[in-house]
């Protein structure tokens, strides 16, 4: 997996990780196979808010997912989470972009990349630019703008506040 730096990433889940990054067309990748199969008993897709974040499984472990580069497997629990109307679904839907703009620059696809980037980017534009479900939505919001140009490399890591 490709490092956002050569310092340890802290782990937000017990959740144990796939042993492979799923690339779309490349790999083969059975339905309900986004998390380690021992795993799927112990992850629920309770709501997620501003006010219960620290306490969902899901949220943390896809947290988890992207920041050691498994980027397929975030963007769709992302994705899942945000059924939701409101900010806490924004920000699921900006995370899950930006998994999905760092999973199609690692497969090489320049223009989804920038489509990816740019909704990511005017989704967290909207966002409080304080701490909102434990990231710093000011600073990662530069930081995934910024590797997400052409030429941008490596990912910034999701360090969540308040935890």
């Amino acid at each position: 997996m490709m490092a956002a730096s050569t310092q340890p990433v802290r782990r937000y889940s017990g959740l144990a990780l796939p042993e492979n990054a799923h690339l779309p067309g490349r790999h083969v990748h059975a339905t309900g196979d986004l998390i380690a199969p021992d795993q799927t008993a112990n992850l629920c897709l309770e709501p997620c808010t501003q006010e219960n974040w620290q306490h969902c499984e899901a949220y943390l472990y896809a947290t988890d997912l992207y920041n050691h580069g498994y980027w397929f497997e975030a963007k769709s629990l992302w994705w899942a989470l945000a059924e939701t109307t409101g900010t806490q679904s924004e920000l699921l839907e900006a995370l899950s972009h930006a998994a999905n703009a760092l999973l199609m620059r690692r497969m090489g696809w320049r223009s989804a990349v920038a489509r990816s980037r740019g909704a990511c980017i005017k989704l967290l534009a909207n966002m409080p630019t304080n701490s909102y479900m434990g990231v710093d939505v000011a600073l990662w919001r530069k930081q995934i703008d910024r590797c997400l140009r052409p030429g941008g490399m490596g990912f910034p890591a999701i360090e969540l506040v308040n935890i």
